[in-house]
């Protein structure tokens, strides 16, 4: 059932690519060494402040959030002796609040700014990510769908807007 939703996700992808109508131009090739364009980038993000504090907070966020996710499953059959589909369950119904991100988000962003979507939800998704470790065991479920759903709505918003933040203040040329 997982592959074919997988593979029913990917067709759907593809056939909303086909969809859009305007092209990019393709870029001219570049005349200089993959190493100087790497070096210009790298100089480019950590002279730019906002690129600098997003690309460390990111990459923290990044490392943490990683490594919290492999330990989750372990707990999840360890300590909560949950089963593969009672984990398949819980994870999904956590992490739906991602479309309710998507819904939203533009609306929000154009009432509080994108630096405020970006701090705000950075932390509440970090804060609400202790709805795991928190939740008591015997409604441990409960807690982690409510907290998660939170959670994953919040991680969206940061995720989104701090992404297209970067490529809006980054010149076309650095973006690859």
């Amino acid at each position: 059932v997982a592959v074919v939703a997988n593979t029913a996700s990917y067709v759907a992808s593809g056939a909303f690519v086909l969809h859009i109508r305007g092209r990019e131009k393709k870029p001219e090739p570049a005349q200089s060494r993959r190493r100087d364009e790497l070096l210009e980038g790298v100089r480019y993000v950590f002279a730019q402040p906002y690129l600098r504090t997003l690309t460390i907070w990111t990459s923290v966020w990044n490392l943490f959030s990683s490594g919290i996710y492999a330990i989750e499953i372990v707990y999840f059959v360890r300590v909560l002796h949950w089963s593969a589909t009672e984990i398949g369950v819980v994870l999904a119904l956590a992490s739906s609040g991602l479309l309710v991100g998507a819904l939203v988000n533009e609306r929000l962003v154009a009432r509080l700014g994108v630096g405020r979507m970006i701090a705000y939800s950075g932390i509440a998704a970090a804060v609400l990510g202790l709805g795991v470790p928190a939740a008591p065991r015997d409604h441990a479920a409960v807690v982690i769908v409510l907290t998660g759903f939170v959670g994953s709505t919040a991680g969206f918003f940061a995720n989104v807007n701090q992404l297209t933040f970067r490529q809006a203040i980054t010149p076309t040329r650095l973006l690859g």
